[in-house]
């Protein structure tokens, strides 16, 4: 696998149905290579992802898959997205796309965390992109955001969101 020097880490933000979903299927998950997204709601179809509700399988299915690959966690347990978090650090050279991100950082809110701190800490060590989306920019840790290269806001009208939002770039 051709190793990637540099990664991304994107943070889209928006009310319910504003669109946020919908802009990282179509213009930027064909972007990346060999994706693993984090779906606990079960909103992602896309054309030729695989779909793993366990982790062990995921683990088991990685040992023959093909170079390039989208995969489509919807895990029952937290401990797995955290196993998964660490995976991905580990392996490296791919990308990891958090929707509904703020039920990961409930639990690393919860746990402390050190694989999530890890990933959003160090993964341009190991060129892994991120992509995390959530519907409240407020909630959002700044671990995280402190890290963002690309912020895309779509409609904001919480008064802490839109706060946020002024305090990190500014009144427009």
């Amino acid at each position: 696998v051709k190793q990637v020097r540099h990664n991304k880490i994107i943070y889209v933000v928006g009310r319910k149905g504003s669109g946020k979903s919908h802009l990282v299927k179509t213009s930027l998950i064909p972007k990346f290579h060999r994706v693993y997204i984090c779906d606990p709601n079960a909103e992602y179809i896309l054309d030729g992802a695989h779909i793993f509700t366990d982790l062990d399988v995921l683990l088991d299915w990685l040992k023959e898959s093909p170079e390039d690959y989208v995969v489509i966690c919807r895990f029952d347990d937290d401990l797995e997205y955290k196993l998964l978090f660490r995976w991905v650090y580990q392996l490296g050279n791919c990308s990891i796309v958090m929707e509904e991100m703020n039920f990961y950082v409930e639990i690393f809110l919860r746990t402390e965390d050190e694989d999530f701190k890890r990933l959003t800490r160090y993964s341009r060590h190991r060129s892994v992109n991120i992509i995390g989306i959530c519907q409240r920019a407020a909630d959002t840790p700044k671990l995280f955001t402190s890290q963002c290269d690309t912020f895309i806001s779509f409609v904001q009208s919480e008064p802490r969101d839109l706060d946020y939002i002024a305090d990190r770039f500014g009144d427009a």
